[in-house]
């Protein structure tokens, strides 16, 4: 269900409301790593993650589907837990159109 291209926002909408997702793209980056001839293959860049360093070791375990939803739980600059997106009502309409009936 995520996008590779999904932002912050959207990232944590799907964790929260459909967690099973998550679980589902968990176990698909655990199988594609054991087939891959690299053994490492995450859903989404890791390159992307704000606290990636040059250098580092790849795996599905550092820089996985986990890893990116713990990130979309922080403020700007993916350092700080932001309480109030943690705590957010899921449930409630996620379109900055309003568009939800």
């Amino acid at each position: 269900m995520p996008c590779v291209n999904c932002n912050k926002d959207e990232l944590r909408q799907i964790a929260q409301r459909w967690p099973e997702e998550v679980d589902r793209v968990r176990e698909w980056e655990r199988l594609v790593s054991l087939a891959s001839k690299r053994g490492c293959s995450t859903f989404f860049s890791a390159v992307d993650d704000p606290t990636y360093k040059e250098g580092d070791i790849i795996t599905h375990e550092n820089y996985g589907i986990d890893r990116m939803v713990e990130w979309s739980m922080t403020s700007r600059g993916g350092r700080q837990f932001d309480l109030t997106r943690v705590f957010a009502d899921a449930s409630s309409c996620s379109s900055i159109y309003g568009l939800c009936e």
